[in-house]
């Protein structure tokens, strides 16, 4: 091989490989995008649920209702769910904070 066409392969690879590159932060992207809007809904349903128990807890404290079985089983299946969307809630934020503590750090070693 002659090294001008030595010289077009090596630009030809380079090319593949930005471009390559540029797809997959495009996708990383698109990814963290989709990833925040999920984590953003699972708050928001975690909050929806925390309103709908406490509207359950009035309605059970009413003495027209006090002690009735049904609502009682509804009250604590809606404190197990509680439960259950906290644990996603603390992962979302958990996942949340690392992310920003990573933006901090990457702008910090820009600064630098």
């Amino acid at each position: 091989m002659s090294m001008l066409t030595n010289y077009w392969v090596w630009i030809a690879l380079f090319a593949a490989s930005l471009s390559a590159n540029f797809v997959f932060a495009w996708y990383i992207r698109l990814a963290f995008k989709r990833l925040f809007i999920t984590l953003d809904n699972i708050a928001s349903i975690f909050h929806l649920v925390q309103n709908y128990a406490e509207h359950l807890n009035k309605l059970y404290s009413v003495e027209l209702y006090y002690g009735d079985e049904t609502l009682e089983a509804l009250l604590e299946h809606t404190k197990f769910v509680l439960k259950e969307l906290e644990k996603y809630e603390q992962m979302a934020e958990s996942f949340m904070v690392e992310e920003q503590e990573t933006k901090i750090d990457a702008q910090e070693k820009e600064e630098e």
